[in-house]
């Protein structure tokens, strides 16, 4: 069994405790943690594999290959590396538990056909380990065992770990069990937690239950996966409208959608969508209707061929053996759909294998749930002279410390206080009052004031020709610009103080061409460029996502995670609230409204614990009425910045 040691040697336990490589730092020993486990593992230190829980079978050599799943498996990937001390242990094991009584491992069945498509992602995540199953003359099926597991029965169960959204009535709970909920969160204690929620839940008559109510806002977020081999463009049908007499077509483009990947749109029940080759625009080569039960659509002219393409046009066999690897991975990724939307009620719109994220996340309990955060990152009270405000290289931000301008920031305070309050739970979503202060709210203006202000844009995702960004007025009104992080040290200061309340820590923030330790191989920051938005009279944006569709090539799966909004004025300002229009509570059809304030933060996230992109997570910038409207949006990528 010695080949046991060597094969697939890290354990799903290791990613639900948010793979704390990338995690903010809380104790002393988690890079120690960290190293040795980087130490031992085979492959990639990132891998797209973490929780499943997959299993070769053994098979005797008499036993016939049908009945070889009916015997102990051969090798698991649930192996542990077991930390090197006690404390390091301990501390490996908190990060287990960081967010987690709604979240269960079911059984997903993959037919034998998919099998190899699955294996092959091991064999990237782990390909020492996968080569010893071929060149091993000690293993039972001698040269190659996979031909006769994938022969070995019809079906395999593989566990997969899925996100159940919690129900309403516990957001409305007493005080004394939410307190208790949150004292045994803290002390991580993943049992006691999970059989309060049953008892709550027991206890609550059906008279008793609170009920969400029915949004208003019917939207949500789609999906065009393409499975041609050729690009295509994807189009908004808005039929005909009449011009001068004239019935004149009324269409949108949305993307271009690269071959084996996928695009998407925030739209409403009943839009339609046509697909055409990108050399023409009006042979609309597939039509469909995508509703909140059906947002994903799968153009796939090897299953369906279009009128008129031809008998060879669309032929398996005439693929490449990479298209075909990518063909039946997405093939792969329409079956777990499939089979996730029937444990969730919810779409799932990633790219199967996809780890849950590898930062921290707040959980959010109970609407007016509190965390209190403490950063050296204290104010800035006073404007420093220009040039203390130079631009920052990132060796100055490497060796920044805590005590920099010391007498322009807080008074007499070596640390700053900060809340995160729960304002919805479905959206994640946390309010922040007073994360800016007043010096570096108009810091900030006066960046903007001196750059200039483009029209602002949206995408539709990254995985076409050229990344297309759309601008079209229907969607988003109002202009932009950028700072980045190393405009200087009072914006450092504030990715920093972002950092702190995401729980992340500050250097995967920037980009660190000096930092030499192993335990991170990607270099490059995961925070965008603060993004300042201008919102004149009547200006908007509509209900949109920030996160994107990467391409299905990509190890990492990279989207944006979480989003930090920074509102820099009030006064005058009448409208330009920020809505959650999917907001799950019971009382407001309306979701949730967040009122522009000065120097408050609003902080949400993009994804959900599992992995999956969160459609509750669509928002907008209501229509200023009256005077103007300052934003800025931070965005942080997980699992790397593709911007």
């Amino acid at each position: 069994n010695a080949f046991l040691v060597v094969l697939i040697s890290t354990s799903l336990a290791l990613l639900f405790g948010g793979v704390g490589f990338l995690k903010s730092s809380t104790s002393s020993n988690e890079g120690g943690v960290m190293k040795s486990i980087a130490a031992s593992l085979d492959g990639p230190l990132y891998k797209r594999t973490w929780g499943i829980k997959f299993c070769l079978p053994s098979r005797p050599l008499d036993l016939p290959v049908e009945s070889v799943f009916r015997h102990k498996p051969l090798f698991c990937t649930s192996s542990l590396i077991k930390p090197a001390s006690e404390e390091e242990e301990d501390a490996f094991e908190e990060r287990q538990h960081w967010d987690v009584p709604q979240m269960k491992r079911v059984n997903f069945s993959v037919p034998r056909e998919f099998i190899p498509s699955l294996l092959s992602f091991f064999q990237e995540d782990y390909p020492l380990s996968y080569k010893s199953l071929h060149v091993d003359p000690a293993l039972i099926y001698a040269t190659n065992p996979i031909p006769f597991y994938t022969q070995g029965a019809t079906s395999e169960l593989v566990p997969v770990k899925v996100y159940l959204e919690p129900s309403v009535d516990i957001f409305y709970k007493n005080e004394e069990a939410r307190k208790i909920l949150i004292k045994n969160q803290q002390e991580n204690q993943k049992e006691k937690t999970q059989n309060l929620l049953e008892e709550i839940s027991k206890k609550s008559s059906s008279s008793d239950i609170i009920q969400a109510v029915e949004p208003t806002f019917n939207g949500f977020a789609s999906k065009i996966v393409n499975l041609s081999h050729k690009p295509v463009d994807l189009y908004w049908d808005g039929g005909y409208e009449d011009s001068e007499g004239k019935n004149v077509k009324k269409s949108l483009k949305i993307a271009t959608i690269s071959p084996f990947e996928a695009a998407g749109t925030a739209t409403f029940p009943g839009h339609q969508f046509y697909i055409t080759p990108t050399y023409d625009s009006d042979d609309a080569i597939d039509r469909f209707i995508l509703s909140p039960e059906e947002p994903i659509h799968v153009f796939d002219p090897f299953e369906n061929p279009p009128p008129g393409s031809g008998v060879t046009t669309y032929k398996l066999d005439r693929l490449s053996s990479a298209q075909k690897r990518q063909y039946e991975r997405q093939k792969l990724n329409v079956l777990f759909s499939n089979w996730y939307q029937t444990q969730t009620a919810r779409p799932w719109y990633g790219m199967f294998p996809r780890p849950p994220p590898i930062y921290h996340m707040w959980s959010a309990d109970y609407f007016g749930q509190t965390y209190t955060i403490q950063t050296t990152q204290t104010y800035y009270q006073k404007l420093p002279p220009r040039k203390m405000l130079k631009h920052m290289t990132m060796m100055d931000m490497e060796q920044r410390h805590d005590e920099h301008h010391v007498s322009y920031r807080s008074n007499n305070a070596e640390l700053l206080s900060l809340n995160l309050t729960v304002i919805s739970c479905r959206p994640r979503v946390f309010e922040i009052r007073n994360f800016l202060s007043t010096v570096e709210v108009n810091h900030l203006l006066s960046i903007a004031s001196k750059s200039k202000l483009e029209e602002s844009t949206v995408s539709a995702g990254d995985t076409g020709d050229t990344y297309e960004k759309m601008k079209y007025n229907q969607a988003r009104s109002s202009s932009n610009t950028w700072i980045y992080r190393e405009e200087s040290p009072i914006v450092d200061t504030i990715y920093r103080r972002a950092a702190a309340v995401m729980n992340i820590d500050e250097k995967y923030m920037r980009d660190r061409l000096f930092d030499y330790n192993t335990d991170d191989p990607v270099k490059s920051s995961r925070a965008e460029a603060l993004q300042l938005v201008h919102y004149d009279v009547g200006q908007h944006y509509t209900p949109h996502h920030d996160f994107t569709f990467p391409s299905s090539l990509n190890s990492y799966q990279p989207t944006r995670f979480v989003t930090l909004l920074l509102y820099l004025n009030d006064e005058g300002l009448e409208g330009g609230e920020t809505a959650f229009p999917k907001g799950v509570n019971a009382e407001s059809p309306s979701g949730l409204m967040v009122t522009p304030e000065m120097g408050k933060a609003v902080l949400f996230y993009n994804m959900l614990p599992d992995g999956n992109m969160d459609d509750l997570s669509q928002h907008a910038s209501l229509p200023v009425r009256n005077g103007e409207k300052w934003l800025a949006n931070l965005w942080v990528w997980d699992a790397v910045n593709v911007h």
